[in-house]
């Protein structure tokens, strides 16, 4: 499980700041742990007693833990395919990212109706922070790409 808060200072910050990272909302957090979006809104509120619940914590890290797996799964299979095709002598293509714009255009998508995550109803968000930083990964390694929107289904 990746923690990049240490468990003895967590704080208010801490907890949006890893919520933003993971590229859900309020609402979201709120729904996939069944609580009410104004609880989540209190873990937040530095002016609210109430501190996000162990199982926030562990829901965060979980969907930052998946990210960091699909994003280096991705960005190894785009290094490998530049480097084959520096090998034969070729400059290599971009690696084609995709990015959802809407919850609309993932619905309508063949992947949209199988869900990884089962817990996340806006599973398109994580999607998007998996291409963010997956595109972070091979900007650092100077490998091609280019983020482009999904197309939905004619």
């Amino acid at each position: 499980m990746t923690r990049i808060f240490a468990a003895s200072t967590r704080s208010k910050a801490d907890f949006q700041a890893l919520r933003d990272l993971v590229g859900l909302n309020q609402v979201d957090v709120a729904d996939a742990l069944g609580v009410s979006p104004i609880t989540v809104r209190k873990w937040e509120d530095p002016k609210a007693f109430a501190m996000p619940k162990q199982a926030a914590w562990h829901f965060l890290e979980d969907v930052l833990d998946f990210i960091e797996h699909k994003s280096a799964d991705l960005a190894g299979h785009a290094y490998k395919a530049a480097q084959r095709a520096r090998d034969a002598g070729k400059e290599p293509e971009p690696v084609l990212l995709v990015y959802w714009r809407t919850r609309e255009d993932w619905d309508n998508s063949p992947i949209g109706q199988s869900n990884e995550i089962p817990v996340i109803g806006n599973y398109w968000k994580v999607e998007n922070a998996i291409t963010r930083t997956t595109a972070l990964r091979l900007a650092k390694d100077a490998t091609p790409f280019s983020v482009v929107y999904a197309q939905p289904r004619p």
